[in-house]
């Protein structure tokens, strides 16, 4: 299984941070796997696939937008692309450092050129998740499927993966996704799992947060996919900079999501070992004043306090009328050693 893993699967998405430098694109890899990602994944598409060469109003690139320096939207595409003649490249790349390379492919061309690099699994970008030929393309293929909500409703959704089932597909992730960059946890719908688990599929994240806040709450509810835009620190001028984790902040996304995947699903409780030191401040029964031997213990004979030294405190009520059997000194903890209890069953 690709996406269905016993530990939470952590995606480093590469997308256009590499600037249109193969070489930076190969440090993000090397980057992703010393900060710990399960997988690594890029973005296959040309300008050209994506959009017109236009710079008609339709075309333009809202001047609020954080792209809106590219003026439209074909040029902020050409721009961010990964050349399609890379693709091989790099998940050649990623074999040879052992971090498994995956892709989103945004037209059956890159489809085509990825299946030729025997790219393992695939995702589709919740833009594309009404393009029915693309999809059907996509599952044809037979490999597992990660599929994002970012602009989608739950009927496409569910239609999605009906094709892809239908064409094979068994294994599909349902990437629950807001598509604002950056985006806040308050913006994701994580009650969702419920529907995504009832259609068989498993449970994602694609994480546009700026924080770890959104990982930590979805891993405790049981998501098991996180996906987050990976950076190198020295590589801010990018196109997709502004929500990208870099480096150890991603490494610490991906201890965060995993520790609250772990802890959600332990239901041992006990003492750890780290909190064995905390043991001394339970309470616990000590001799408020001296006692002599032969006497019955009185509630004015005891102190229930901190620390944990004495009889828990749990057996106050059952040592109440006990006969001393030796001298006890005011602040010696009481032992059921020297007592004489009236109830044998302690």
């Amino acid at each position: 299984m690709f996406f269905d893993q016993p530990t939470p699967v952590c995606i480093a998405e590469i997308s256009g941070n590499h600037g249109g430098n193969l070489t930076v694109a190969k440090r993000l890899l090397m980057g992703a796997l010393q900060c710990d990602a399960t997988f690594a994944k890029i973005q296959a598409y040309t300008a050209d696939c994506l959009t017109l060469p236009s710079d008609a109003p339709e075309f333009r690139i809202n001047n609020k937008s954080q792209w809106s320096q590219f003026d439209t939207y074909y040029n902020l595409y050409d721009k961010a692309t990964t050349p399609l003649h890379w693709l091989s490249l790099l998940l050649d790349y990623g074999k040879s450092i052992n971090l498994t390379v995956f892709a989103s492919p945004f037209s059956i061309n890159a489809l085509n050129v990825l299946e030729n690099s025997n790219c393992p699994a695939y995702k589709i970008a919740s833009p594309e998740i009404t393009d029915i030929r693309l999809i059907s393309a996509i599952g044809a293929m037979r490999k597992p499927v990660a599929l994002s909500t970012g602009i989608a409703n739950w009927e496409d959704v569910l239609r999605a993966v009906k094709i892809l089932r239908k064409k094979g597909v068994k294994e599909i992730c349902i990437m629950n996704c807001v598509s604002a960059y950056p985006a806040s946890l308050e913006m994701y719908p994580l009650g969702l799992i419920g529907d995504i688990l009832e259609l068989g599929c498993i449970p994602g994240i694609s994480d546009h947060t700026i924080s770890s806040n959104l990982g930590v709450a979805a891993a405790s509810m049981g998501y098991r996919v996180f996906e987050k835009h990976f950076n190198i620190e020295e590589n801010s001028h990018v196109v997709d900079a502004s929500f990208s984790s870099t480096g150890n902040a991603f490494k610490e996304y991906v201890a965060a999501v995993r520790a609250s995947s772990f802890a959600s699903k332990n239901a041992d409780l006990r003492v750890v070992d780290a909190a064995r030191e905390s043991f001394r401040a339970r309470r616990s029964i000590f001799a408020k004043n001296n006692i002599k031997k032969g006497s019955l213990i009185s509630e004015n004979d005891l102190a229930v306090c901190r620390p944990g030294h004495g009889l828990g405190a749990e057996l106050y009520f059952a040592i109440l009328g006990a006969k001393v059997l030796r001298d006890v000194q005011a602040y010696e903890p009481i032992k059921l050693s020297f007592l004489e209890l009236a109830n044998a069953e302690l």
